[in-house]
């Protein structure tokens, strides 16, 4: 049983053979997030420690840095894991669960908790503190068997790769020399043979259990000193050239396959691709995928704010749409991360990419200008170069100033930060302003954006706020609204340039009436619209109303649940979500009058919905072989497959007659034709003199006409034969 399972050569001490019946319960998913979730585990290594005993420090991010970096550049969509995000490097996921000192058994204490997160992706380096303190080698080498067993067990899709510890090139402890260099180093070697051995044992049982050759893979010492694996430390932590090494060793082994997730099942559809992400407004991003499957029945968003939150579904589209749209945002406050995976029945497709929508500061360095400066080192520059060490202050005398700044383009503005003054206590200069925006460099005419009035704002704070004005601006002030001096540390502007306004459509014509549906076709004369308003208003007058938004690609479109006998006047623009195109010429319908035909029909809903020309009386839209016109005639659903008690039918006892449903409010002509010989000449009406009439229970305007046959020798065949006036 694989409860019992014991790595050849290896006793498993009773506590750890515990631990795994207690992981029995803990099954991992996989891929369920758009970015596989990788986590760094180890101890000092891991972490990105250069040298605990002399003053060399830290290298922020350790290996996690490069292999960061290359990630990213690669394409792959991950996420560092782990409860410490200490020693982080600049512009990386700084989350690990690496820390100084720790050992195998350490971890194996720790791994319930590890693996609550499920993880996709473990990175195990672990066993240097153990050959450090002395620890026997077969109790580390077990400890890690349990490790290996915790990591996969009941998770088949997670991938553990498990590195052989670096060299060991320094006496430790370092003060003392208890243990030579040589004697170290010679334990890590045997070690690293069991770290081969438990590998291999592992993979051969089926588990994603992979081998990061780390020590034999390095290059100790280079021509160029600082490009030395240990450089200046103990010769047990890398320097940044050596963690750049372990960067790439790692980014090589867990990219091998291509991919950061497993193959999907047979028979989903192929995953998408080319994802972007447009802001569109302050509040608004459009998103666009490429469709790469031919079998999907659906395609689902998923959305992230944030570095660190989580994935949370945003949408569902139907079979062959490639867009949507998050609505609702702080585009200015936080980026937003995108990803999109098809599905059918089987089951999902791999994740697109990760499109990124990250706000800009647009107002950052951009040219500025004030009412006044208190002195050369309070510019008007000061208060937008991007740091807090700097500000603009105006002259004490000037009790109307402002501050400018010229962003050299328009732009969609989104959201707004003002940090107050880092270095004194100024109340007067923290109330009593207001943001203005304008296209006119003078501020003749502007839009107030946001104000703030008392009480004043606290001491070293930032006041954000979001904003959605329609109209883009150039120019952005910051005014005080009372007679007191101005004065802050930094302006941050977030916007977006305006999208191009979508070509418009064209050739706008009606393809099709009847007394409630008008059908619409155009030319789509764009590739970047986000779908096509269609606008309506009655003939007789009035102002247009928008009817719906039809999806980007779409040319026709039927628009129902009109009057009958009635006229409407239509038109089309195209859209990029916030600004329309110029619309199409007008053109102008009629609905057709309401006759009976059309008064059985709105008795089903369903068959309403469909296309008109599958509502023609000659039409049969479930293809069982009877028109619309015979269902109407017959007083039964168009969309309903005929049952043997609602056909026609020859009767022969008491005596030959012919039996059929009737309309009684249609208003059709219903008759019977007999013929003993079936030629076109042979067929004759047959009177209905002698035909009985019953009512059809629950089903008032619909009764069951039987009209007596001739009796004679020789065949006779009957039809009925229905037709419109």
């Amino acid at each position: 049983m694989r409860l019992n399972f014991q790595p050849r050569g290896i006793s498993l001490p009773a506590p750890l053979r515990l631990l795994v019946v207690s992981l029995l319960w803990s099954v991992t998913g996989f891929a369920q997030s758009p970015e596989a979730k990788i986590m760094p585990l180890g101890d000092s290594i891991t972490r990105g420690t250069n040298d605990i005993n002399f003053p060399n420090g830290s290298i922020p991010g350790g290996y996690r840095k490069e292999l960061s970096v290359r990630l990213t550049n690669g394409g792959f969509a991950f996420d560092f894991i782990g409860s410490s995000n200490e020693n982080a490097a600049t512009g990386i996921d700084p989350d690990h669960e690496g820390y100084n000192g720790t050992k195998t058994g350490d971890i194996v204490a720790q791994l319930p908790a590890l693996l609550a997160t499920a993880p996709d992706i473990v990175l195990l380096h672990i066993g240097t503190n153990d050959i450090l303190n002395n620890l026997p080698v077969n109790t580390a080498a077990a400890n890690l068997a349990s490790l290996i067993d915790g990591i996969t067990l009941n998770s088949p899709n997670r991938r553990l790769y498990v590195a052989t510890i670096i060299p060991i090139t320094q006496a430790w402890p370092p003060q003392t020399q208890i243990y030579s260099a040589a004697y170290l180093n010679g334990n890590a070697n045997a070690y690293n043979v069991q770290v081969r051995s438990l590998v291999t044992q592992y993979a051969n049982l089926g588990r994603k259990v992979f081998l990061v050759e780390m020590n034999g893979g390095i290059v100790l010492n280079n021509s160029d000193p600082l490009l030395n694996f240990y450089q200046t430390g103990d010769g047990i932590h890398p320097g940044q050239a050596g963690y750049n090494q372990m960067g790439t060793i790692w980014f090589n082994a867990i990219t091998s396959s291509g991919s950061l997730f497993p193959a999907p099942p047979p028979g989903v559809p192929a995953g998408p691709s080319s994802l972007t992400a447009s802001v569109i407004s302050g509040t608004r991003i459009n998103l666009k995928w490429m469709d790469n499957s031919n079998n999907e029945t659906a395609f689902t968003v998923y959305q992230k704010t944030g570095g660190g939150g989580s994935w949370q579904q945003l949408a569902s589209t139907a079979p062959n749409i490639t867009i949507a749209s998050a609505t609702g945002l702080l585009t200015g406050a936080s980026p937003y991360y995108f990803a999109v995976r098809a599905s059918n029945t089987n089951g999902n497709s791999v994740w697109s990419n990760v499109a990124a929508a990250v706000p800009i500061n647009i107002a950052l360095n951009k040219p500025a200008s004030a009412s006044s400066t208190f002195s050369d080192s309070t510019l008007a520059s000061n208060a937008n170069n991007g740091s807090l060490t700097t500000f603009w202050s105006a002259s004490v005398t000037d009790t109307s100033a402002t501050w400018n700044v010229d962003l050299g383009a328009i732009y969609r503005l989104s959201r707004l930060e003002i940090t107050t003054r880092q270095d004194s206590d100024q109340p007067v200069t923290r109330r009593n302003f207001e943001v203005r925006a304008s296209n006119d460099p003078t501020f003749f005419t502007y839009t107030v954006l946001t104000s703030y009035g008392e009480p004043s704002l606290a001491y070293t704070s930032t006041l954000s706020r979001d904003i959605n004005p329609i109209t883009p601006f150039r120019f952005v002030r910051i005014a005080k609204t009372d007679s007191a001096y101005f004065s802050f540390t930094e302006a941050r502007v977030f916007g977006t340039t305006p999208p191009p306004v979508p070509a418009p459509p064209s050739n706008l014509i009606v393809t099709h009436t009847n007394w409630h549906q008008v059908a619409l076709g155009w030319l789509d004369n764009s590739s970047d619209e986000f779908g096509f308003k269609l606008e309506r208003r009655n003939v007789s007058g009035g102002p247009f109303i928008e009817i719906t938004t039809a999806t980007a690609g779409t040319i026709r479109f039927v628009d129902t649940g009109l009057t009958a006998d009635s006229g409407y006047v239509y038109r089309v623009r195209a859209t990029n979500g916030v600004d329309d195109s110029a619309a199409t010429g007008e053109v102008s319908a009629t609905t057709g009058p309401l006759t009976s035909y059309e008064t059985w029909a709105e008795g089903y809903p369903a068959f309403l919905a469909l296309h008109p020309t599958d509502q023609l009386p000659s039409a049969d839209p479930n293809n069982d072989g009877v028109n619309n016109l015979l269902a109407f005639a017959f007083g039964l659903d168009p969309l309903a497959l005929w049952s043997a008690g609602s056909l026609p039918v020859v009767l022969t006892s008491p005596g030959p007659a012919f039996r059929f449903r009737r309309n009684t409010t249609s208003g059709l002509i219903y008759e019977l034709l007999v013929s003993s010989d079936l030629s076109n000449a042979g067929w004759q009406i047959q009177s209905e003199t002698g035909a009985t009439i019953e009512p059809v229970a629950g089903e008032p305007s619909v009764e069951w006409v039987t009209v007596p046959l001739e009796s004679g020798p020789g065949p006779k065949f009957a039809r009925l034969r229905v037709t419109r006036n």
